[in-house]
């Protein structure tokens, strides 16, 4: 299993995840991103997971999404700087249950801040 945290937005380790999409053992994939006061913003999300494909990872079954937030952020920051990578975020698992017809089982957790910026921003995975 590979997975991507908040905490790993080094250039190096994208690289790498990009490099270990090329294989085809990988099952599962699990990705967290935790917005901080600023909104913050998931860039590389979105990317990884456009690399993933039935070509590139044809044993994938899993991938988890976790969407969390700091105390203290406001939606309305959220929404501004997460929305346009939510909506990536969400086409990009459209375009992977279509590819793999439904063989991919997609988690996606979010606390209540996140939950409202989906609801406002009229995003559904």
């Amino acid at each position: 299993m590979l997975i991507l945290s908040p905490d790993v937005y080094r250039p190096d380790t994208f690289e790498r995840f990009l490099d270990l999409t090329r294989f085809p053992n990988i099952q599962e994939v699990a990705f967290g991103f935790r917005a901080d006061r600023k909104g913050g913003r998931p860039p590389w999300i979105p990317a990884a997971l456009s690399t993933l494909g039935s070509a590139t990872s044809p044993r994938l079954s899993v991938i988890k999404l976790n969407f969390t937030s700091s105390t203290g952020v406001l939606a309305e920051t959220m929404i501004t700087n997460l929305g346009n990578n939510l909506r990536w975020i969400a086409d990009e698992v459209a375009r992977i249950e279509r590819e793999f017809e439904g063989a991919v089982n997609f988690t996606v957790l979010t606390d209540s801040r996140f939950e409202a910026v989906l609801d406002a921003l009229n995003v559904r995975f």
